[in-house]
C-alpha cells in the first residue's frame, strides 16, 4: 500500500503550477487593457484638435484579442474538473490496494476498482494537458494582441504628433495599420491543435482498457487490445508533449516580434522629437539587436529539435520495442531476448520524459532572455517618453525660441549602454529554476533507469521473490521507488520557479505599461490643447 502511494499521480503539483499561468494570463490582459486605453487616448485627443487621420477610429480588435480571457477562465476551469477527478482517483486506488492486501481480487468491487483505476488515469493526465493547453493558448493570443496593439502605436503616434505640430512631409501619408503576427499564431493554433488531440486519443485508449480488461476477467487473453493499448499509452504522451513544445516555441517568437515593435516605437518617437524641436535634441538613435534576444532563436530551436526527435524517434523505437516484446511473450519466450526488452521498455520510459523535459526548459529560458529584452526596451522608453514630450509641448505652445535661449547644452536622449538597463535580478531565479529541473531531469532519470535495470535483472534470476529477497534487488527496489516518486515533483518544483520568475517579469512590464499609459495621455491631451488654443490656428495636413 505504501509503496503503491508513492507512484506520482496528477494533482496539487500541477494544478498549483496552473493558477501561476493564470496570473501571467491575467498580467497580460492588464497589458492589453492599457495599450487599448492609451490608442484610444491618443486618437481621442489628437481628433479633438482636428489632426488629419486622428478622426478615425482605432481598428476593431480581431478575434484572439475578444478570445484570450475566455480561453485562461476555461482552461482554469477544466483544470480544475480534473482535478476533482483525481481526488476520485486517488481515492479509488486506495481501495484497490486494500482489496490487493486483503486478497479480494476475484469479486465484482476488484474488478469495478481496478477498471476505475486504468481508465481514470489515461483520461485526467491527458484532460490535464488540454487544461494546460487552453491556458499556455489564452497566452499565447494574449501576446498576439499586445503585437496589435503596439504595432499600431509605434507608427501613429509620431505622425499624429508631427501632423499636429505643423511638421510638413506628412500629407496623403495613411496612419499605419496594425499588424497582425498570422504565421506565429497558425503556429500555436496547430500547436494547440496536437496537444487537444490528446484528448480524443486518451478516451479511445481508455475504451482500449476496457475491453482488454474485459477479455482478461473473462479469463481470455486479448493479444489485439494489448498492443493497442501500449501503443496508445506510449504515444499520446509525447504526441502532448510535442504540442506543448510547438505552443512555448510560438511563445519565444511572439516575444520577439514585441520586442520589434517596441524599438520601432522608440526609433519613430525619437526622430520625430529631434526633427520637432529644431535639432536641439540629437536624433534618437536604435541600438543594434541586444544579446539576450540573439540567443532566443538557437535556445527555441534546440528545444523544439529535441521535443521533436524524442517524439519522432525515441518514441518509435520504444513501441517497435514493445511489440516484439509481446510478441516474444505471446510465442511464450520469456526469457533472454524478452527480459531485455521489457528492460529496455521500463528504462526508456523516464528518459524519454526527462529529455523532452529538458527541450521545454530551453525554450523557457530563451522566453526568459526574450523578457530581459522587452523590460531593457520599456525602461528606455521610460527615460525618452518624459524628456520627449518635455521638448514638445514648449513647441505646441510656440516657445521654441525662449527654449532654445535657456537650454545652454544639448539633451541626448540615447541609450548607449543598453545592456545597464537589464533587469537581471529578474533572470537570476528563472536560471536557478531551470537549473533545479535539469538536475531533477537527467542526472537523477538516468540513475532511476539504472535501478530499474538492476531491480528487473534479479528478478528475472529469480531473486526477487519472496523466499530470495537478496539486498541487491532490496536496495534497487526502494531506490526505483522512492527515485521515481520524487523526481518529478522536484522537476515540478523547478518548473514553478521558472513560472514564478516569468511572473514577476510581467508584473514588471504591467508598472511599465501603465507608467507610459499616463505619460502619453497627458502628454497627447497638452499638444491637442495647446494647438487648439492657438489664436488663429489650424492644424495643417
Amino acid at each position: 500500500w505504501l509503496l503503491q502511494g508513492l507512484s506520482p499521480r496528477p494533482s496539487f503539483g500541477g494544478f498549483g503550477l496552473s493558477f501561476i499561468k493564470l496570473g501571467i494570463g491575467f498580467a497580460i490582459a492588464t497589458i492589453v487593457q492599457h495599450l487599448r486605453a492609451t490608442g484610444q487616448a491618443t486618437m481621442t485627443a489628437y481628433s479633438s484638435a482636428g489632426v488629419e487621420g486622428a478622426q478615425n477610429s482605432t481598428p476593431t480588435e480581431p478575434w484572439y484579442g475578444r478570445w484570450f480571457p475566455r480561453l485562461l477562465f476555461a482552461g482554469i476551469l477544466v483544470m480544475g474538473t480534473f482535478f476533482v477527478l483525481t481526488l476520485w482517483w486517488d481515492v479509488n486506488a486506495l481501495r484497490l490496494v486494500d482489496a490487493q492486501v486483503d486478497g479480494r481480487t476475484s469479486g465484482l468491487a476488484y474488478k469495478a476498482y481496478l477498471m476505475t483505476d486504468r481508465v481514470l488515469g489515461t483520461i485526467i493526465f491527458s484532460g490535464k494537458f488540454l487544461g494546460e493547453g487552453l491556458l499556455i493558448f489564452g497566452i499565447l493570443t494574449g501576446l498576439a494582441t499586445i503585437i496589435w496593439h503596439l504595432s499600431f502605436q509605434a507608427g501613429n503616434l509620431a505622425l499624429l504628433t508631427r501632423r499636429a505640430l505643423g511638421q510638413g512631409g506628412t500629407e496623403g501619408q495613411d496612419i499605419p495599420r496594425p499588424h497582425a503576427p498570422g504565421p506565429l499564431l497558425k503556429l500555436g493554433i496547430a500547436g494547440f491543435t496536437v496537444m487537444a488531440l490528446g484528448m480524443p486519443l486518451a478516451l479511445v485508449h481508455a475504451g482500449v482498457i476496457g475491453w482488454e480488461l474485459g477479455r482478461v476477467f473473462e479469463g481470455s487473453t486479448p493479444e489485439v487490445a494489448l498492443r493497442l493499448s501500449g501503443a496508445l499509452e506510449r504515444i499520446i504522451n509525447p504526441f502532448i508533449f510535442m504540442g506543448l513544445g510547438i505552443l512555448f516555441f510560438s511563445i519565444a517568437f511572439l516575444l520577439l516580434t514585441i520586442i520589434r515593435y517596441l524599438r520601432a516605437f522608440r526609433q519613430n518617437f525619437g526622430d520625430a522629437v529631434a526633427d520637432l524641436s529644431g535639432g536641439a535634441v540629437p536624433r534618437f538613435t536604435v541600438e543594434p539587436s541586444l544579446w539576450p534576444s540573439r540567443l532566443v532563436p538557437p535556445l527555441a530551436i534546440f528545444g523544439i529539435v529535441v521535443i521533436g526527435f524524442f517524439f519522432f524517434t525515441m518514441t518509435a523505437v520504444r513501441e517497435l520495442n514493445f511489440n516484439a516484446m509481446l510478441t516474444l511473450q505471446f510465442a511464450g519466450v520469456t526469457d533472454g531476448v524478452f527480459q531485455n526488452a521489457l528492460r529496455l521498455d521500463r528504462m526508456l520510459a523516464p528518459v524519454i520524459g526527462a529529455t523532452r523535459f529538458i527541450g521545454v526548459i530551453s525554450i523557457m529560458l530563451g522566453i526568459g532572455l526574450a523578457l530581459v529584452t522587452i523590460v531593457i526596451n520599456l525602461r528606455a522608453t521610460a527615460l525618452l517618453l518624459p524628456a520627449g514630450f518635455s521638448k514638445l509641448i514648449p513647441v505646441a505652445r510656440g516657445e521654441e525660441a525662449e527654449e532654445e535661449e535657456e537650454e545652454e547644452e544639448e539633451e541626448d536622449l540615447t541609450v548607449y549602454e543598453p545592456m545597464a538597463l537589464a533587469p537581471w535580478d529578474l533572470f537570476r531565479p528563472l536560471v536557478a529554476g531551470a537549473v533545479v529541473s535539469i538536475s531533477a531531469t537527467l542526472p537523477i532519470v538516468i540513475l532511476l533507469a539504472v535501478f530499474i535495470h538492476r531491480r528487473m535483472e534479479q528478478a528475472s534470476i529469480g531473486l526477487g521473490g519472496p523466499d530470495a529477497f537478496s539486498d541487491r534487488f532490496e536496495t534497487a527496489f526502494w531506490a526505483t521507488n522512492l527515485i521515481g516518486a520524487s523526481w518529478q515533483p522536484w522537476m515540478l518544483f523547478g518548473m514553478g520557479i521558472i513560472l514564478f520568475s516569468i511572473g514577476r517579469f510581467f508584473d514588471t512590464i504591467v508598472g511599465f505599461v501603465i507608467a507610459r499609459r499616463a505619460v502619453i495621455t497627458e502628454a497627447t491631451e497638452a499638444i491637442a490643447e495647446a494647438v487648439s488654443s492657438a489664436p488663429g490656428a489650424k492644424v495643417p495636413a
